[in-house]
């Protein structure tokens, strides 16, 4: 008694189940491409093209005319540079400034830089920062609340 196949076998099979990997691919890539060329909200600000000076119109931002900007330079890598230490946890709001025992072989923050505008009702913050050098794994952490710090 032959055995009743349903659906596409085989070869049809294969390209069955690749046609459909590359359309979800495809969309996938598009929802990504698409948010990466946005802008948020009535923000002119350019920061989605990865350069510093405004190529839009005379109403738009970028980092060097954006609003109420403020620039920092981290301290260098070394004896004299600091991070959190003493195992600091993102709940506890007592943390520990640590210098000095830095391993070199850490990510290091360069430059940093926050700017803000209010439009309408709404308040955009835009935040920057460069890295002195590509080695290990740099994670940054924001946590942005209504209530004030509890200091």
């Amino acid at each position: 008694m032959a055995r009743k196949v349903i659906g596409p076998t085989g070869s049809r099979r294969r390209r069955w189940l690749f046609l459909c990997t590359s359309i979800a691919a495809l969309a996938t890539a598009a929802f990504f491409i698409a948010g990466a060329g946005a802008t948020i909200g009535a923000s002119t600000f350019e920061g989605n093209d990865g350069n510093l000076v405004v190529n839009g119109g005379a109403t738009a931002h970028d980092w060097n005319n954006a609003p109420n900007l403020h620039v920092g330079q981290d301290l260098p890598t070394g004896t004299g540079d600091n991070s959190f230490g003493q195992g600091a946890k993102e709940d506890n709001v007592n943390t520990t400034v640590v210098s000095g025992s830095i391993p070199n072989s850490k990510a290091d923050l360069g430059r940093f830089a926050v700017a803000s505008e209010v439009i309408g009702t709404d308040t955009y913050m835009y935040l920057a920062w460069t890295r002195e050098n590509q080695s290990g794994t740099t994670n940054f952490d924001f946590e942005l609340n209504r209530r004030g710090s509890p200091t």
